[in-house]
């Protein structure tokens, strides 16, 4: 068994130190994750934020079993010195591990021992309030993964070395706009939901080019004047009518025979407890269905 402990003596002082990005050496045989690998990962990896599309969770690999679980002892152990709930789920490409920790960091590791092959560490605003620090995982794409940022933006870091490639703001974090959710990468668009339902925020899901950072589409949750649904509320009330899609988005495909393509889906849980649909014909995103709530009810239209 091997094992490693980290001495933290002044943990305030050792992150000061710290660089934004921080490397010991690049992964030599990384390999691209293409939307084939992602739609059928092979057993061994965990490339999304519940492994699948749709949400399975669910591990085909069987040589733990019932059987053998007592028999488990730890094989490495790694602090991340990071105080805060860790809620992400290590992300597996074939023998590397992406471990998105609170605060905005992002380690990568080599699965098999536990030596850390890079670290990057994003320097907040010093005006910043972080009500969640927390990080829920990071989307991956070809040679990049993608970070989205408590201080409202999302960051594409090279898998090999962890330099970031691009950082694209979303929304103003002065304005109670956050982000905590694992970007949901789907044919080289990167999606992400807002958080900041409790601060009063408008709702929204956005997508951007994974290679660029350009962004694509947006669409809100909660309709504005002009798109169904907005008769529900009453005045400006919808500017501020919640419905953060804080949670990653997964995915359902399915076949739409008459037009013969693939109608793809995208499901986002809101706090809300609604669900909002965006749908994708080929590979032209368009908007789906705008949830609008209201403390008597909810309704929801297409836009």
């Amino acid at each position: 068994m091997r094992t490693r402990y980290w001495v933290w003596g002044s943990l305030a002082a050792t992150l000061a130190l710290w660089p934004a990005f921080a490397a010991a050496i690049e992964i030599a045989n990384y390999t691209p994750v293409t939307a084939d690998r992602l739609t059928n990962p092979e057993p061994g990896n965990w490339m999304l934020y519940r492994r699948t599309y749709d949400g399975q969770g669910y591990s085909p690999l069987d040589k733990i079993n019932t059987s053998n679980v007592k028999n488990l002892v730890p094989a490495w152990t790694y602090s991340t010195g990071v105080l805060e709930g860790h809620e992400a789920p290590p992300i597996i490409n074939n023998g590397i591990m992406f471990v998105a920790t609170p605060q905005n960091q992002v380690i990568a590791l080599d699965a098999k021992t536990g030596d850390q092959i890079w670290r990057y560490k994003r320097e907040l605003p010093d005006d910043l309030t972080q009500l969640h620090p927390t990080s829920r995982g990071v989307g991956l794409w070809q040679d990049k993964l993608y970070l989205a940022t408590t201080d409202d933006h999302v960051v594409a870091l090279d898998a090999k070395s962890g330099k970031v490639a691009w950082d694209q703001k979303v929304q103003d974090y002065r304005k109670g706009q956050y982000l905590t959710l694992m970007p949901l990468v789907v044919n080289g668009k990167v999606l992400v939901g807002g958080s900041g339902g409790e601060y009063g925020i408008r709702g929204y899901v956005v997508a951007y080019d994974a290679n660029d950072g350009k962004e694509l589409w947006r669409t809100f949750t909660i309709p504005g004047p002009g798109e169904p649904g907005n008769e529900t509320w009453q005045g400006d009330d919808w500017k501020n009518g919640g419905g953060s899609a804080w949670m990653t988005l997964s995915r359902e495909i399915k076949f739409a025979m008459f037009a013969k393509f693939h109608d793809l889906q995208f499901r986002a849980y809101l706090t809300t407890s609604w669900m909002v649909y965006f749908r994708s014909c080929n590979t032209r995103l368009r908007h789906g269905h705008a949830v609008s709530v209201r403390a008597t009810g909810a309704s929801y239209g297409t836009t």
